[in-house]
């Protein structure tokens, strides 16, 4: 059960710090929390269904089951007419995200009125990908295509990430079936340094638990309901401060179950320029240090990363 338990919270919650903190202060997400985690956590489209079938099958919440049921569903009936194109009446526009940057077209004087072809040609970039559907109309001897309406993204892989679909040209745009607003586990204070999970970003948490715990209260008053503002899992996050290439910080709004604890050496002789930087950001963050020391501490770095570019 342990392991079974583990590995559920490994889908869910990226940060293995915030994973270990769950277990050992007993926190637990119920099944319609997971759900939304589950579908915001960065899985392809083929494990994100997978999972939310196993869940659709084994949760107690009928209100849930019902749920999950639905969506799934109607996730299967849009991708299917996504794909469908009988008589040419749309195109499908293939668009190359290059190095991380915004999407681009490839071969912008070629269109595809067949998805598959559009997806086997995005592969052979090897990059990042998006197929873009859009209907095509026609007065006189001009035609042209009207704003995306529907479309898939790839990650680097192949492997289907995003799909934005609909049913059909009066549908409109189907919502996202799960907007829900939620506590998530946060054992950060202000000053600690963190990381991004799964990256080397590294930056300053500059948001206080007191800090957090009104803007949960917030957020869960009348007051803001009334407001009419609709909230979703994403909201819930903390600010963080992030180290750039230039020795500056810049801020990012964060969901804590995206952040690891980072821990400097402690022995100073074996820090490098950039750990002594974020010692020093989170030191004034504690209301400690000095802004000199951070000044100081910032040129080292810059000059190091000049020397290893």
């Amino acid at each position: 059960m342990a392991n079974k338990n583990n590995d559920e919270l490994s889908l869910i919650v990226p940060s293995e710090y915030v994973r270990n903190y769950m277990q050992t202060t007993g926190w637990r997400f119920t099944d319609a929390q997971k759900a939304t985690l589950l579908m915001y956590g960065g899985l392809t489209l083929k494990e994100q269904h997978t999972y939310l079938q196993a869940l659709q099958e084994s949760t107690s919440d009928q209100e849930l089951k019902e749920r999950l049921a639905r969506y799934l569903d109607t996730e299967a009936l849009k991708f299917q007419a996504f794909k469908e194109n009988p008589d040419r009446a749309y195109i499908y526009i293939l668009k190359v995200n290059d190095d991380n940057e915004s999407y681009s077209n490839i071969m912008p004087e070629e269109y595809f009125f067949d998805f598959e072809i559009a997806c086997e040609c995005g592969h052979e970039t090897g990059q990042p990908f998006k197929v873009e559907k859009y209907l095509v109309t026609v007065s006189g001897a001009d035609s042209s295509y009207v704003s995306s309406v529907t479309w898939l993204e790839f990650n680097k892989a192949g492997e289907a990430v995003y799909f934005c679909g609909r049913l059909s040209d009066e549908d409109g745009e189907i919502n996202e079936a799960f907007y829900d607003f939620f506590e998530v586990p946060n054992p950060f204070e202000k000053g600690d340094i963190v990381r991004f999970a799964g990256t080397e970003d590294y930056g300053i948490v500059s948001e206080s638990q007191k800090d957090w715990k009104e803007y949960l209260d917030k957020y869960r008053s009348d007051e803001w309901r009334k407001k009419g503002i609709t909230l979703d899992f994403s909201d819930a996050q903390i600010v963080v401060e992030f180290l750039g290439d230039d020795g500056t910080f810049g801020h990012d709004h964060i969901n804590p179950i995206y952040l690891e604890l980072y821990q400097p050496e402690a022995d100073r002789s074996n820090r490098s320029p950039m750990d002594n930087l974020l010692i020093a950001a989170s030191d004034l963050h504690r209301g400690e240090g000095s802004l000199e020391g951070l000044y100081i501490l910032t040129e080292i770095y810059r000059n190091h990363i000049r020397e290893n570019e």
